[in-house]
Parts: C-alpha cells; structure tokens; sequence
C-alpha cells in the first residue's frame, strides 16, 4: 500500500512459534481486581526502576479506559497465524524490535524472513524503549532515516 513506508513492531506476539505462554489471563485479572493487577503490570513493564509519579501516571491513564473496551483489546477474534501471515506478506521494510520473553520468535522470523530487521533488547522489559531509550532511539532512527530520504 502506498500510505505505509514501513512496519515498526515493538515487543509483541507476531503468531510465530514458540506461542506465548498461555497461563495466565490478563482479562480474568482485570475482571477480579483491575487496579492491582494494572499496578503490577505498570511496574512489571520496567526492567529499570522509574519513581513512582511516573508508575502512578500510567496507571490513571490505564484506568480512563472503560474495563470492557480494555478487555476487548486484549481478546483477539483471529487466530495467531493471522499475524504471522499478515508479517509475513508485506513488501515494506519491517523492524521488529524484542525483548527476552519474544527472543524466539524473533529468531523464527530471522530464520524466514532475513528481509526482516530484528533486535532483541535482553536486558530490557516490555518498555525497552523506556528501559534502554538510548538504544532504541537510535535504532529507530536508523531504521526510518533512509527510508524519508528515499522518500524525496
């Protein structure tokens, strides 16, 4: 499509193997105690510890969210393979940027895709680009600065 140069992809389950694991559910948790569980998700998201204005700061942006509308995000209605599919069908220049717990699957798209530009953050969280902003803003740049020149 011509309204895309590009598809950044940050720490998520693209459908390729190894699955996520599947033990726990985000949604029940939601559903029994909304405001601890996003407290420890807030916090668990950080492999650099933040103050704490700034944990509090997500979470009631996290909580503006009506509990539905937030448990129909995380509920996908398409299979996983669907994502795989659909990553693995663009002509676009993709990055796909991952921390330890997607290593795996960033290793499978590697292996069938070398088109794909992968990095792994292993010493980051979910918030890599929190956690190792440096690093991230530089890649992230790299990545997209040959693409606005071509684009002139």
């Amino acid at each position: 499509d011509g309204q895309h140069a590009a598809l950044v992809l940050v720490d998520n389950s693209v459908g390729e193997e190894p699955a996520p694991s599947g033990k726990y559910s985000m949604t029940a948790a939601l559903r029994k105690d909304r405001a601890g569980t996003l407290h420890r998700f807030v916090r668990a998201m950080f492999r650099t510890p933040q103050p704490e204005d700034y944990y509090a700061r997500i979470e009631q942006a996290a909580l503006k969210m009506p509990l539905e509308a937030g448990i129909q995000l995380l509920s996908w209605t398409w299979p996983r393979s669907a994502w795989r599919d659909a990553l693995y069908a663009t002509g676009k220049p993709v990055l796909y940027v991952v921390s330890a717990q997607y290593a795996a699957q960033a290793a499978n798209v590697s292996r069938r895709r070398p088109d794909i530009r992968v990095e792994v953050f292993p010493d980051a969280g979910h918030a890599l680009f929190v956690d190792q902003a440096e690093r991230f803003n530089a890649l992230l740049e790299g990545f997209v600065q040959p693409l606005a020149v071509g684009a002139r």
